[in-house]
């Protein structure tokens, strides 16, 4: 696993209370950040926070780094009130986690089920948040029932200097393990007058990289396949997977 370990700085921005409804002073100090394209499951968390006036042994313009926990949603019901557990800059919270938010038409953006709720579909079925996603290539309709995109991009950029990669014809090499940005929230309580976070550091595992095996390249005699990322013995443990289905597959009775 060790391959696939990897940190990355990442920048907090605030939440606007607007997000929460405008209510309630537990959700008026949240911070945010975007977990990177490859993130598959986070091992660890560290909040960096800078020091904006003096207090107790810590100096203006300092800075402190304290571990964050995991919240989930069934322990902020119990801790939001808890002395012992509510969130502070000693004991910040990490929590992964996507808002529904509403926009002031009185509609909602859903920011993991991308539906194209604006768009008038061709076929007449009006908004509907599924069949709607309809584009025209070449004088022909294509669904996307699904309602996710197809292609992928990152901040509105191409990625990897290429062309739009394929959700479902992945390029070899890529790990884009989401099809859209993963959110994490950074809480440690309602007061931010001393303490401000500046940084976050994340130890996660990434998605490891799509590895495409074509018919020719198994039936040709050099071998011009994908050179794996993982040591040895793992790819060993894979190609005996590996054999194991294409023996299956040749359903030959000697084998």
């Amino acid at each position: 696993m060790r391959v696939l370990k990897a940190t990355q700085p990442l920048k907090p921005r605030r939440v606007d209370t607007k997000v929460y409804g405008g209510y309630g002073s537990n959700y008026e100090n949240i911070w945010e950040v975007e977990l990177p394209p490859d993130y598959y499951h986070i091992l660890n968390c560290l909040v960096v926070f800078k020091v904006k006036k003096k207090y107790d042994c810590y100096d203006n313009g300092s800075t402190v780094e304290f571990g964050a926990s995991r919240l989930t949603s069934d322990m902020w019901s119990q801790i939001v009130n808890n002395v012992y557990m509510r969130p502070s800059y000693k004991r910040p919270y990490f929590f992964i986690h996507n808002v529904n938010t509403m926009t002031e038409d009185g509609t909602y953006e859903l920011p993991t089920n991308e539906y194209h709720t604006n768009e008038q579909s061709p076929l007449g079925t009006g908004t509907d948040p599924v069949i709607s996603a309809v584009k025209e290539e070449n004088g022909l309709i294509k669904l996307n029932l699904s309602g996710l995109s197809r292609k992928l991009y990152e901040n509105d950029k191409v990625p990897y200097d290429s062309t739009k990669d394929d959700q479902i014809e992945r390029l070899p090499g890529h790990r884009y393990g989401n099809k859209s940005a993963v959110r994490m929230e950074i809480r440690y309580g309602k007061d931010d007058s001393v303490f401000e976070p500046v940084l976050v550091r994340v130890d996660y595992l990434k998605t490891p990289q799509y590895i495409r095996l074509t018919q020719e390249q198994l039936d040709s005699t050099i071998d011009t396949s994908q050179v794996l990322e993982f040591p040895d013995y793992v790819c060993q443990e894979i190609l005996n997977g590996l054999v194991k289905l294409i023996m299956e597959n040749a359903s030959d009775p000697r084998l």
